[in-house]
């Protein structure tokens, strides 16, 4: 940077400029990614967020990160179901996530060793869908049951 000769005496503090000037600049870069990670979805909504477990039996496509009291889906995906889905949630995921509604409807619900376990009527290829709102904010890591099989399942929870 050029130095101006000029008749006033004041103080120039010109480390204390460019010091100035590169905390402007790092907080500008800092604030560009922070948008650019909101935007792909490290926030929630995006394609970072988009997330899907699959095993022989089925798949299941969820949202990693959430944020609390926002609602969103969880869709289930059984294949080669004879008579019905047997969806098993653990006590600890309902702990932190609640369930909407179901579409369909389960037929029956019932509570097995800490496990909510509900009956969706199906053959074929099966598609329930789940849409769940956070009840509180943490990090979340569980297994859920499809039909016996199990599908791990990560959340972390923003405020």
């Amino acid at each position: 940077m050029e130095k101006i000769k000029h008749s006033l005496e004041l103080d120039e503090d010109m480390s204390l400029f460019k010091k100035g000037w590169k905390i402007h600049i790092i907080a500008w870069v800092v604030f560009y990614v922070l948008i650019f990670f909101a935007a792909i979805g490290l926030f929630g909504t995006g394609p970072l967020s988009y997330s899907e477990v699959s095993n022989e039996g089925g798949r299941i496509k969820y949202e990693r990160f959430l944020r609390d009291e926002a609602e969103t889906e969880v869709i289930i995906t059984a294949d080669n179901v004879v008579d019905a889905v047997h969806l098993a949630l653990p006590q600890d995921y309902l702990d932190y996530i609640g369930i909407v509604r179901f579409n369909p409807e389960p037929q029956t619900r019932e509570l097995l060793n800490h496990t909510v376990v509900y009956t969706f009527p199906a053959t074929g290829i099966a598609r329930v869908s789940m849409l769940v709102k956070p009840k509180m904010p943490g990090r979340l890591t569980t297994d859920i049951m499809v039909n016996g099989r199990k599908f791990a399942l990560s959340h972390i929870i923003y405020p």
